[in-house]
């Protein structure tokens, strides 16, 4: 991919802006405050598929890791936003206060450098591109991740239904399987 793609698909995935160059971290850590703007309010909602967006933000401390080799991000996510039932359709007031942990490191792509990361592990690094560590992406990122992807009003029941032929139910194909027995004798 070349950097003039890359470039493209920034633009494109940013909706969140908050890109922290290196040189900006001191060795002794930094801590960094976001609050999304109405139009990145906008443009999240509309990129999450979710009705609207009322309150974003994230309060977040950097701190370099492993000799300079990475970039630890720590901190809290708080969003408030509309959602709808997926059973009423009606829209759900949402609150979302949630932890961040990330871990930047230049050589994430290629072996992790000395980041030791297994299989189970919940967030391996992220990586640095271009020295420049993009916090408002890495929040959006979170927040999709915080969202219910099947949201109900309380109180609501999903009825499930089965496709078991012996639960008595009528079916789309048991017309089908009936025609089967009378072409399997």
């Amino acid at each position: 991919m070349s950097k003039d793609d890359r470039n493209i698909l920034k633009s494109l995935a940013h909706t969140l802006s908050a890109q922290v160059p290196l040189e900006d971290i001191p060795l002794g850590g930094v801590a960094v405050q976001l609050q999304a703007t109405d139009k990145e309010l906008l443009e999240t909602a509309e990129r999450l598929e979710i009705e609207r967006i009322d309150e974003l933000e994230a309060q977040l401390i950097l701190q370099w890791e492993i000799g300079e080799q990475g970039v630890k991000v720590e901190g809290t996510l708080r969003a408030s936003l509309e959602q709808h039932c997926v059973v009423t359709l009606e829209p759900l007031e949402v609150v979302i206060d949630a932890g961040l942990f990330l871990l930047f490191s230049e050589s994430a792509g290629e072996d992790y450098g000395d980041w030791i990361v297994g299989p189970k592990d919940e967030n391996p690094p992220e990586m640095i591109t271009e020295d420049i560590i993009d916090l408002g992406e890495a929040v959006v990122q979170q927040l999709a991740l915080e969202l219910d992807p099947f949201p109900r009003a309380p109180g609501v029941v999903f009825k499930d239904v089965s496709s078991n032929p012996n639960d008595g139910m009528s079916h789309p194909f048991s017309g089908l399987a009936a025609l089967q027995d009378k072409l399997d004798k």
